[in-house]
Parts: C-alpha cells; sequence; structure tokens
C-alpha cells in the first residue's frame, strides 16, 4: 500500500482517487481501508504498537 502511494504520488495522480478505484477491486485489503484515508489525511499515528506485536510473536514461539 505504501509503495502504491509514493508511486502514485510520485506520478502526480490523485491518491484518493487511487484509493477509491484500488478499494473497488481486487487489490482491496485491511490496509488500504483501514489506514488509506489516514494517510491521505496526513495521521500517522501507529495503528499497532510494536511492543504488542513482538509480545504476540512470543506466546507464539
Amino acid at each position: 500500500m505504501t509503495e502504491m502511494l509514493v508511486y502514485a504520488k510520485a506520478a502526480h495522480l490523485n491518491l484518493e482517487q487511487i484509493c477509491q478505484t484500488l478499494q473497488s477491486g481486487a487489490a482491496e485489503n485491511f490496509s488500504l481501508d483501514s489506514y488509506g484515508p489516514k494517510i491521505l489525511q496526513g495521521d500517522y499515528t501507529p495503528g499497532f504498537f510494536a511492543k504488542h506485536f513482538l509480545k504476540d510473536l512470543r506466546i507464539a514461539l
């Protein structure tokens, strides 16, 4: 998702239209649905903290 946004921005494409187009097709995914609108608004607050991810990995191990 982030690579797509970087490429689209470099190509001077409308980022909102790109996200809407991809959300309505086979490229739809949780990250694009959840974080795409936040990124477009400049909201980079974390959605999940690394310490929780590490805790889950340790439990899995």
